[in-house]
């Protein structure tokens, strides 16, 4: 699931609405609204829930595998006796649960909520898991579960383990264990040493390569190893490497320091086959290439401090560089590889009133797009908080600070095949497409402080700007909610009601087709998930003293 691109001014909400600041207010901005009067928990109308209970447990952390076949969940989970675990780390039992037929099974002890923990290979197959983390060393005891046989039991395949990856076939799995890098077949192996003093890995997508990269200790140096080769014989890429990518086309795009103590990186390219290197840049911290692999763009001269870096970009692999713009923080190429979206010239904002005078500010950039087939650079926003591309790259949706004749934020969707932007909503929470990108959805006009908002919807190709200054009224899809979040076709819109006495939620699912909208369950944590593609099956935990557990309604 994509994820919704969120406002983040909620200390202006609060200022214009005169509400104390909950600790469970997400961020965002709303016009002051009359709040409703609170409904005690005697008086909320009990809905029986339509999911059957799939395991009968105290559970949180719900994850989905990719194919929405398997569920896992934490459960008993509680923080870390350790010292130094961080403060929303916990630890439990890690279980599965098949959203279908089959019987949930534990699959290890002393699984973590942490990155990393959890791990579901390409194919959705393997359920990778670290258990019995010990907060102290970083590392566990590695399993995999066969989510294609519910009722089987985990292997272990690696103890004291770091890091793992699975190949993009799912076949094979990689991981670190006390500092050596193993590879071998699912589960069983035989798992060969390809090199010692590792510290993370990544398979090629073709999966002819693996690279990996060694400890700081070692040189930090990134390697490569040819999987056909009976023997492992590592080849060095480069020292002290940084992020680096693997493009489709096999093409290695990395940043390297000159020495261990220089604080900026150079950028190169490097040809898989040969591992020649050829420089890019002297001075660079963030960079892209587009997903055909056919432009390449990078910022220099910026550090923590700093207010931007300069933007380049060139066409590979022979193009001449060619500066963008100056004081630019973010930027990323649309899916199709024809445009450049990027934010200059920050500034932080103070917002106004004595009630925000605890460095309350916003940050605001302007927006841009560059056509690289042209180089045409097009400002599109000035002081824009956000902004979202929509899945296909045709359109963007993004946010506005506007200063008079008061600070408020708009929403407004643009066409990138040309054409106007279009304003949409004054004062909203978070935004998201339609995986399709038909569509557009947000909440706006909330109360109790963002926790109940009404939820639209309008059609991206149908919408537009009136004569008189309006523009074609969006539908209304859902009222008094929380949080919304989409199926993979788009078809379904999933909806949290938030109680006023707990920290539970009522959740429905709409048909965006017909509008009809059914109640799943009530007293239910977050995260809710669906489970297949046109959100016919949703997977749920219920927190009710009596109820709990893990539940799936159909």
């Amino acid at each position: 699931m994509r994820q919704v691109v969120k406002t983040s001014i909620a200390g202006l909400a609060m200022l214009l609405t005169a509400c104390p600041a909950q600790p469970s207010t997400p961020s965002g901005v709303g016009p002051a609204v009359t709040s409703k009067p609170k409904r005690t928990l005697d008086k909320i109308p009990r809905i029986p829930g339509v999911g059957v209970r799939k395991l009968d447990a105290e559970a949180s952390e719900l994850r989905m595998s990719p194919d929405g076949k398997t569920a896992t969940v934490l459960v008993g989970a509680a923080k870390p006796r350790a010292e130094h675990a961080p403060p929303m780390m916990r630890a439990g039992e890690l279980w599965a649960v098949p959203t279908g037929e089959g019987k949930s099974t534990k699959v290890a002890t002393g699984v973590t909520n942490m990155p990393g923990s959890v791990f579901f290979s390409a194919d959705s197959r393997w359920l990778l898991a670290v258990a019995d983390f010990s907060v102290l060393n970083q590392y566990g005891d590695l399993f995999a579960k066969d989510t294609t046989v519910p009722e089987s039991e985990a292997v272990k395949i690696g103890t004291h383990v770091t890091y793992m990856i699975t190949s993009p076939d799912s076949r094979s799995v990689a991981f670190v264990e006390e500092g050596v890098l193993k590879l071998g077949e699912l589960p069983n192996g035989p798992f060969r040493q390809l090199a010692g003093e590792v510290t993370t890995a990544e398979f090629s997508p073709d999966g002819e390569y693996i690279y990996f990269k060694r400890r700081y200790s070692a040189a930090g140096g990134l390697l490569q190893v040819k999987l056909s080769d009976t023997r492992a014989t590592p080849k060095k890429v480069n020292d002290q490497v940084g992020d680096y990518v693997v493009t489709k086309s096999g093409t290695v795009m990395y940043l390297a320091r000159r020495t261990p103590g220089t604080l900026t990186f150079e950028l190169f390219v490097a040809d898989p086959k040969t591992l020649d290197s050829k420089k890019i840049s002297d001075d660079t911290t963030l960079f892209a290439v587009t997903s055909n692999g056919q432009w390449l763009a990078w910022l220099e001269g910026l550090n923590p401090t700093a207010t931007g870096g300069t933007l380049w970009y060139k066409k590979m692999p022979a193009g001449e560089p060619i500066k963008i713009g100056e004081g630019v923080k973010d930027f990323e190429f649309t899916p199709d590889s024809s445009l450049l979206i990027y934010r200059s010239r920050f500034a932080d904002l103070r917002l106004t009133g004595t009630a925000l005078e605890d460095a309350k500010t916003e940050k605001v950039g302007e927006l841009h797009v560059l056509t690289m087939a042209t180089g045409n650079d097009k400002l599109i926003q000035r002081r824009s908080p956000n902004y979202l591309m929509s899945p296909d790259g045709k359109f963007l949706a993004y946010t506005a600070r506007i200063e008079r004749p008061e600070i408020s934020r708009h929403l407004f969707l643009l066409n990138l095949a040309g054409g106007e932007p279009v304003r949409l909503q004054a004062w909203l929470y978070e935004y998201d497409f339609t995986p399709d990108s038909s569509r557009l959805l947000w909440r706006a006009d909330c109360i109790r402080d963002g926790r109940a908002c009404t939820v639209f919807m309008v059609d991206v190709n149908g919408v537009k700007q009136t004569e008189d200054g309006g523009v074609t009224p969006p539908k209304v899809v859902a009222k008094e909610m929380y949080r919304f979040k989409l199926s993979a076709d788009g078809s379904k819109l999933m909806t949290t009601y938030a109680h006023t006495m707990d920290e539970m939620f009522d959740v429905s699912v709409a048909d965006l087709a017909t509008m009809q909208t059914r109640v799943i369950d009530q007293f239910v944590s977050l995260p809710v998930a669906f489970a297949d593609k046109n959100g016919g099956t949703v997977a749920y935990v219920v927190d009710e003293k009596g109820r709990r557990g893990v539940y799936v309604a159909n």
